[in-house]
């Protein structure tokens, strides 16, 4: 499954990482639990099976949230957790095995359709003999399944009994491993005891800036004896692995006590979050049906709406980004704190270990992950010293000159839009007139390759424009591309 392919990709100080997490888990101080549990929730799949193998209440618990999303499915389980249960069977065929557990308990269970047809036409429905005594009910499932050859996954809402493998975990991978560390992480952790409010801030702030190169020090300064200051660099660790969703929640979960009929995307935003700033793409200025809002979260606002119409949104930077679906999925933070990568991207973690270890290895093993690639070397500098950080930097370098040359800006042009900022409200403009305010205003010649008469709308204050240009790219299915002294759209 996929929890065995990251298992075996990820490095070797990803493994111990988790099961200190999952030990801490059951700390009896509230702070280390409680970092500890936000550190492995956001490591979805790669956390399940360290959690099953612990045993513990509290870890069974969290491997039950991480592993189903669907609130009744994770009920259920909950309910199988809460049941110990004995079971000896003799040759018995899987499905009568599988309702003697649950019967009573679950009322709505599904099969894989096809074997169910199969099965009943007599072809090879397995037959089980298993004993288990005094187990939870959710583990003789578990053990049932496995010994038939089955995965349980969900589906509408009820477990659902399939040979078939499909993750159902979203699983996110940190760019993690050993050597990273950043020069006054210590310090700053020193000054998490500082009787100045503004210092802990500042200490707090670099230390979230550092990412995964501050995680260790942070770990170990909860074993210290000072309690304020291990309460307080457990608070930094939580925030560590949540940073990428603080903003959203902050900005979005509030109360709507409106309710139109019709209502445009620029409308909705203004609804769900007056003020905030915003970038939407082609399709979204039609009006559409929107109806009960009252006493809605933001961000339900905003999804229920724009899943009827194939769209997606996500927060870029406290920024809304809204365009198609399949696009909006691939947004990636490159302002994390931490840098995640996806499930199908887990391959690349190693290679970058690979390159911070001291191999040499070649360019063309990085060509197939895209600018993405280049994301992790740059982290992987950022977090390293000396020849590691030397080696991370002159391989991105490489990547960016040579694989994605019209894809990725060199450093200095980087620099150069990061450096230009810009303020613009447009509602449903063609995109050739937006980027002709956009380059008015910052100095920089900018333009689409295609005629650019889709309609986008946006609203942003004094935003780096090389991150303005990227919002408006990937809802239009567009990337920015450099071309002398030009930025292109294409």
């Amino acid at each position: 499954m996929i929890t065995t392919l990251l298992c075996v990709l990820l490095c070797r100080q990803d493994d111990e990482f988790v099961a200190r997490m999952v030990r801490d888990l059951s700390s009896d101080r509230p702070g280390r639990a409680g970092a500890a549990r936000a550190a492995l929730l956001s490591s979805g799949a790669v956390a399940l099976e360290p959690l099953r193998k612990a045993g513990t209440e509290r870890a069974l618990a969290l491997a039950g949230e991480i592993r189903w999303s669907d609130p009744n499915v994770r009920a259920i389980f909950a309910t199988l957790r809460g049941l110990r249960v004995t079971l000896d069977v003799r040759d018995e065929p899987v499905r009568k095995c599988i309702d003697r557990l649950i019967d009573g308990i679950v009322r709505v269970r599904a099969w894989d359709g096809e074997l169910m047809r199969r099965w009943d036409a007599g072809d090879g429905e397995p037959r089980l003999t298993l004993k288990l005594e005094n187990v939870t009910a959710e583990e003789a499932l578990y053990r049932v399944a496995a010994a038939a050859d089955l995965h349980i996954v969900a589906m509408d809402g009820a477990p659902c009994f399939t040979r078939e493998v499909r993750p159902s975990v979203a699983a996110r991978v940190p760019l993690r491993f050993a050597g990273a560390s950043r020069p006054g992480v210590r310090e700053r952790i020193a000054e998490l005891a500082s009787e100045s409010l503004d210092g802990r801030e500042e200490a707090e702030r670099a230390l979230l800036e550092a990412g995964l190169a501050a995680e260790a020090a942070l770990w170990e300064a909860l074993d210290s004896r000072d309690a304020d200051l291990a309460g307080r660099a457990a608070d930094v660790a939580r925030r560590l692995y949540t940073a990428p969703t603080d903003t959203r929640a902050a900005a979005l979960d509030r109360i709507v006590a409106k309710s139109p009929e019709r209502i445009t995307i620029v409308q909705l935003i203004d609804l769900a979050a007056p003020g905030m700033p915003f970038v939407a793409g082609p399709g979204t200025d039609a009006e559409m049906p929107v109806l009960g809002l009252n006493r809605i979260p933001g961000h339900l606002v905003l999804e229920v709406p724009l899943m009827t119409r194939d769209l997606g949104w996500d927060d870029v930077d406290g920024t809304i980004v809204i365009g198609r679906r399949a696009a909006i999925a691939r947004t990636r933070r490159a302002r994390d704190p931490v840098l995640w990568l996806d499930a199908t991207q887990a391959a690349l973690s190693p290679l970058v270990a690979r390159t911070v270890q001291g191999e040499d290895v070649a360019p063309d093993a990085f060509a197939t992950f895209g600018p993405t690639a280049v994301e992790a070397l740059r982290y992987a500098e950022r977090v390293t010293e000396g020849a590691a950080r030397e080696r991370c930097a002159r391989l991105a370098d490489r990547l960016v000159r040579e694989t994605f040359a019209e894809r990725w800006f060199v450093d200095e042009w980087s620099a150069l839009v990061e450096n230009k900022r810009v303020t613009l409200t447009a509602s449903s403009d063609p995109l050739s007139s937006v980027l002709k305010t956009l380059s008015g205003q910052s100095g920089v010649d900018i333009r689409a390759e295609r005629r650019g008469d889709e309609k986008v709308s946006l609203r942003v204050k004094d935003v780096p424009i090389g991150r303005v240009l990227e919002m408006l790219a990937r809802p239009c299915g567009m990337t920015v591309a450099r071309s002398g002294t030009s930025l292109i759209l294409k």
